[in-house]
């Protein structure tokens, strides 16, 4: 426990050590002014709140597939000093987090710091200029770097109409170890990242220049000795991203973007001049592949009627490390238009458009298709009906025989989905309202190569009916459900049927919140049957206006049979929170009253204003 407490102290230290400083208001001020307002103002306040949660797991006649105990400690503040100057610091602890006892272990802190149960951030800004440390994301363009999570510092600098951000730190690469949350994933490689976007212009009209250079590096991780046949990879990303206001209801965007990605780095050396990329950035060779993508539009957007293009173009094995994933080798382009006629509660979007894959030739086939989506919704007193369709395919990579290339194959789905929501008796005692929900998915794919057979996709089907009820004046509520599904898979059936039911209410005059609620699932998946129950119970308690405690409690069983062979296993999971809130502000002294430092308690109407903040 006292290895557990030193990391959070640690922690907490380290946050406050980072506070942001808003000091634009308080900038703005003539001095003389500003020393008034700062004679007049609270010295400093402090609030926040601070959350404990334990977790406990117990499984019978199953391999634990959670950790039995687990803990974690959250906590945010704010301290502001003369009503003006703002530091608030946070922090998330998790007991998996700790590994070392010493507080002075700078490698331990490190390795906490790195491991995903903590993290720690601030982004301290003053008027233009905003910096980011520690754990922060940023949006550069979407074809370079978008909002991925980095380790290390950034700025945002936009004086006027320039434009300019940066960041340089570490980016998450990691390997699965161990997919049961028992330990954490461990990264490959150190892998670092610099961005740099320098522009003109504003939030509507802009033009940007955007430079990501990302790269493996072993300087701190060794390579995972599990993991021997993964390369160090490097990639250069330069982008031209801009956008128009061509009028006042007619706007267009554009992006242009070229990669260099080298799935190894230490490989043998190619030659500059088959890369036009500036010489330094990056080292080209023999696994280096340069691709392009492109994305832009416009937009007509009227009071009633809004019309636009969209237009995406993603070569094959077009990559960034500053962006999560890719559809490449597609070719979209899609018109879209709505209306919103808004004395008819009406709203209809329509998208239709093609897509064409094998951009390069390079593939046995080309996959052409029409693409659409349609949602139309309308709503009524007591009645509302949504109608959405939409279409879209995916690249999926078939690994065929070792000895041959990959093939990639089009994965196309097409969802159809209806909800029709009625709500009976608002004007009575009670209240009433059912919901009705089917939804239709098929998921099928072109064959693959001569001889392989036909993927015959999947078909997935659900049927969800609910039903709520509300007396007025009473805070007691029920539900009831229903629902069924169908799964088809290659020949393989599975159908599920459930249904449930649950109530809310509150005890002890408001303090406590009560609710309980059971889900029974019938399960075949072909000659085997399967049942499961689940009940949950939440208890909630408030102690006072700042202190709650919540009880958690779930318990699973689950029952199989089929082929001569009977199996039951059941799993339960508890969970306690305790959380406080506080706002805390030292009243000011009166002459003759001792110097505690504390604050006085609020009387009559300033205690019911205290109390509602609080």
């Amino acid at each position: 426990m006292f290895r557990s407490l030193t990391v959070v102290l640690l922690v907490l230290v380290c946050a406050g050590l980072s506070a942001q400083e808003d000091l634009e208001k308080l900038g703005d001020l003539a001095p003389g002014k500003a020393i008034q307002q700062l004679r007049d103002a609270q010295l400093f306040s402090l609030g926040g709140g601070l959350s404990v949660n334990m977790r406990n797991y117990t499984a019978w006649n199953l391999e634990n597939r959670q950790a039995p105990l687990t803990y974690t400690i959250a906590a945010n503040a704010n301290l502001k000093f003369f009503e003006k100057i703002n530091a608030p610091f946070s922090f998330v602890f998790n007991g998996q987090s700790a590994t070392s006892s010493n507080p002075f272990d700078v490698d331990a802190i490190k390795e906490s710091l790195r491991n995903r149960f903590v993290r720690v951030g601030i982004s301290p800004k003053y008027k233009w200029a905003t910096a980011h440390l520690g754990h922060r994301s940023m949006n550069f363009s979407p074809l370079t770097y978008n909002n991925q999570t980095f380790y290390g510092v950034g700025a945002e600098v936009n004086p006027g109409k320039f434009r300019f951000m940066a960041l340089r730190g570490l980016m998450p690469t990691a390997e699965p170890v161990d997919l049961s949350l028992f330990e954490v994933n461990r990264e490959v490689f150190n892998r670092r990242a610099t961005t740099v976007k320098v522009g003109y212009g504003d939030e509507q009209k802009f033009v940007d220049v955007i430079v990501m250079k990302g790269e493996d590096r072993d300087e701190f991780y060794k390579v995972n000795a599990d993991s021997s046949l993964v390369t160090p990879e490097e990639n250069l990303v330069v982008s031209l991203n801009t956008q128009l206001q061509l009028l006042k209801t007619l706007s267009a965007k554009l992006e242009v973007a070229s990669s260099a990605y080298s799935f190894n780095s230490i490989g043998t050396l190619g030659t500059d001049e088959d890369y036009a990329f500036p010489a330094g950035l990056i080292d080209p060779n023999t696994s280096t592949e340069v691709s392009t993508a492109i994305t832009g539009g416009w937009q007509f957007q009227g009071k009633v009627f809004s019309l636009g293009m969209d237009y995406q173009r993603f070569a094959p094995g077009y990559k960034s490390m500053g962006v999560y994933y890719f559809n490449d080798d597609m070719q979209n382009l899609t018109l879209n238009t709505g209306f919103n006629f808004s004395k008819l509660q009406l709203v209809i979007n329509l998208t239709g458009g093609l897509q064409t894959n094998n951009l390069d030739e390079l593939k046995p086939t080309t996959v052409s298709r029409t693409i659409g989506a349609a949602n139309v919704s309308w709503s009524s007193s007591a009645l509302q009906v949504t109608f959405n369709y939409n279409n879209f395919s995916n690249n999926v990579e078939y690994v065929l025989n070792p000895n041959l290339d990959s093939l990639n194959a089009v994965v196309a789905t097409q969802t159809l989905a209806s909800t029709i929501a009625y709500t009976l008796g608002a004007s009575s005692n009670v209240k009433h309202s059912f919901a009705l929900a089917a939804n239709s998915q098929i998921v099928t794919a072109p064959t693959m190569t001569q001889g392989t057979g036909n993927n015959t996709g999947t078909r997935m089907n659900t049927l969800n009916f609910s039903y709520n009820g509300a007396p007025k004046g009473s805070s007691f509520k029920w539900t009831a459900r229903a629902n069924y599904n169908t799964n088809a898979i290659n020949g393989m059936q599975t159908s599920r049927i459930g249904f449930g039911g649950g109530m809310t209410t509150q005890l002890l005059d408001g303090k406590m919140n009560v609710r309980f609620d059971n889900n029974y699932f019938v399960s075949q998946i072909e000659a085997a049957n399967q049942n499961s129950l689940t009940s949950r119970l939440t208890l909630g308690y408030k102690l006072s206006a700042a202190h709650n405690i919540n009880l958690n409690l779930m318990y699973l069983t689950r029952n199989k049979s089929g082929n001569g062979v009977e199996q039951s296993a059941a799993e339960m999971i508890n969970t306690l929170q305790y959380s406080y809130r506080f706002n805390w502000k030292p009243g000011k002294k009166k002459e003759g009253d001792a110097a505690t430092g504390q604050a006085e308690p609020p009387t009559g109407s300033a205690a019911k204003g205290e109390t509602a903040k609080r």
